[in-house]
């Protein structure tokens, strides 16, 4: 067993960035140090004054809500950027609050007095994406959409724009009578958390940070963002990491940060996600979401509202969130040890079969085993068949007011079940056991995000799957019984097709590397009639559109279509047949 990305590793072997080989972490920490210098310097922001327009006011009991506009500082040669904020706060006088900036893009004022009231912080939410709002912010000449530009200058990158414009909304906070200054936080999700480590990096005013899918060390084509990055020349792609990266500052974050991870998030990768965890440099947790892509998750799956309890309890107004240690086995059993000011209520073992040493995140299925605490040691047994083969697992554990953390993901040798080892009880086609729970909205690198459909178990080995408000339906499963050679021993998958009074369009797809950027469908398709049907499909009818080669193996049967209104449709058995 070994730890997967338990430590902090060097920079120049993550990136390739043009470095002497072998220079670590604290090596380019200097490096680092000098683009804060430099490129992150702010005396050019502080000449450029406020420039202050009012939009609205309004004041419901303790708290006021204004909008306004606020200058940032000009590249050369442009007009500042001027930056809608929605600012809510309590008014009390003599009364000091945190003051928190929320990153994810563009809240409504309603939105925003809530956000305070929740968070129990003076509340600044920046606009640069929602495009519903009647008024926008006003960038100048920048594409908002592109953060990976570092020509003609480095300072044409929307990163730049946008990180300068959240500083100097730093500034602004900082000079107001009802902030407590040394106590301001950022936070949002995706994008928005990816901002929120960047600026939390190159900015040592912000004490607490709170990242909702989003991370760095995007130097490798893995996600959304460096995907974008990828595409430079090699030395604007160095350029940009250097400067723009997370990882690259994370050392220097003097803020409590959480990052709330997917584990099967194909924007952001979980490993990548570790790699920053590990490098950043004050108190931090992490919480991994097992069959969580990028915001849509397993059915049935509840997550604790994290993001307002990470925030209260890094300002001081909650109680430290729990420490864990990472699973340690003896045999097929687990162990490890939890703490925190409250006790520890529960802890669960994640388990996902698969090649250890080679992890294709967004396409692991994660299994859930319940931990018991056994002399002050939580401990949690891999059952058969599962014991046997090749893994990954992490732990999470919960404290009685339901703060949840994760350790690291760690990882066993074993009978990888592409060799041939049967992963499902007796030989099933998907994870039959956890029923409606193996499924989940896809959220593919390649198609559109599916509205959150919902499931119900049918029988041994089907679904009820009821489509959402638009009709459409969209599930996933990440089957590690299709990556083996025993799917070759039948002839293909056999559907039983309710269609419930309703005729329909079925698309069923049997996916490699399962969203990720490299992800390659077989798809068959279909029309299934108003009453009951069996459908046969041989592997030989799951085609690519350019007739890549197939069938096995695979890592994710997906199963798409729509309905009129939110009328069932029901699946009465998924299998292989002979």
């Amino acid at each position: 067993m070994k730890t997967i990305f338990s430590q902090p590793i060097c920079l120049s072997t993550l990136f390739a960035i043009a470095i002497t080989a072998g220079v670590c972490a604290a090596s380019w920490g200097a490096s680092a140090a000098k683009t804060i210098d430099t490129l992150w310097s702010m005396d050019v922001e502080r000449q450029t004054p406020y420039n202050i327009e009012m939009v609205s006011a309004k004041t419901e009991g303790d708290y006021k809500t204004d909008q306004f506009y606020i200058s940032s500082a000009p590249v050369a040669g442009r007009d500042p950027d001027r930056v809608l904020c929605t600012y809510s706060r309590v008014v009390k006088p003599g009364v000091k609050s945190p003051g928190y900036l929320s990153l994810t893009g563009g809240s409504s004022p309603g939105e925003v007095r809530w956000l305070a009231e929740h968070l129990q912080c003076a509340v600044v939410d920046l606009e640069w994406r929602n495009l519903s709002l009647p008024v926008r912010s006003k960038w100048s000449n920048h594409n908002k959409n592109d953060i990976n530009t570092v020509t003609p200058a480095v300072t044409d990158s929307f990163a730049y724009a946008y990180a300068m414009a959240a500083r100097r909304v730093i500034d602004y906070l900082s000079e107001q009578p009802e902030i407590d200054k040394s106590r301001i936080g950022v936070g949002g999700g995706s994008m928005g958390g990816w901002f929120s480590l960047l600026i939390s990096g190159v900015d040592n005013r912000v004490n607490c940070a709170f990242d909702v899918y989003g991370c760095g060390n995007q130097g490798e084509r893995h996600g959304c963002i460096s995907a974008g990055a990828a595409k430079l020349p090699p030395d604007q792609r160095d350029l940009w990491v250097s400067s723009y990266d997370p990882s690259t500052f994370a050392q220097h974050s003097k803020a409590a940060t959480v990052m709330f991870m997917g584990a099967n998030d194909f924007y952001f990768w979980l490993g990548d996600g570790i790699r920053q965890y590990d490098l950043l440099g004050g108190d931090k947790r992490i919480v991994i979401l097992p069959n969580f892509n990028h915001n849509l998750g397993t059915i049935g799956y509840k997550s604790p509202d994290l993001g307002a309890a990470w925030v209260m309890s890094a300002n001081g107004i909650d109680t430290a969130f729990p420490t864990m240690t990472d699973p340690v086995a003896s045999g097929d059993t687990y162990s490890f040890k939890a703490s925190g000011p409250v006790p520890i209520s529960s802890a669960l073992l994640y388990w996902s079969p698969g090649p250890e040493n080679s992890p294709q995140w967004p396409s692991r299925y994660w299994l859930q085993f319940d931990a018991k605490l056994d002399g002050g040691v939580w401990k949690a047994a891999v059952p058969n068949p599962y014991a046997k083969l090749s893994g990954l697992l992490f732990a999470t554990v919960f404290d009685s007011k339901g703060r949840a953390v994760s350790s690291h993901v760690v990882g066993r040798t074993g009978a990888d079940p592409a060799s041939g080892s049967a992963a499902w009880k007796d030989g099933a086609l998907w994870d039959i056991e956890r029923g409606a729970g193996a499924w989940r909205v896809p959220g593919s690198g390649n198609r559109s995000f599916y509205s959150a459909a919902t499931a119900e178990s049918a029988g041994v080995d089907g679904l009820k799957i009821t489509p959402a408000a638009d009709g459409k339906f969209g599930l996933v499963t990440d089957s590690a019984g299709l990556s083996c050679p025993l799917s070759s021993k039948h002839k293909g998958i056999r559907l039983v097709v309710d269609g419930n009074g309703q005729t329909g369009h079925l698309r069923v797809s049997l996916d490699r590397s399962a969203g990720s950027l490299d992800e390659i469908s077989f798809v068959n398709q279909f029309d299934y009639a108003a009453g009951v049907a069996t459908i046969d499909i041989p592997w030989s009818q799951f085609q690519t559109a350019d007739d890549k080669p197939g069938p096995a193996p695979f890592d994710a049967l997906r199963i798409e279509g729509a309905r009129t209104g939110q009328s069932p449709l029901v699946l009465q058995s998924i299998a292989f047949y002979d």
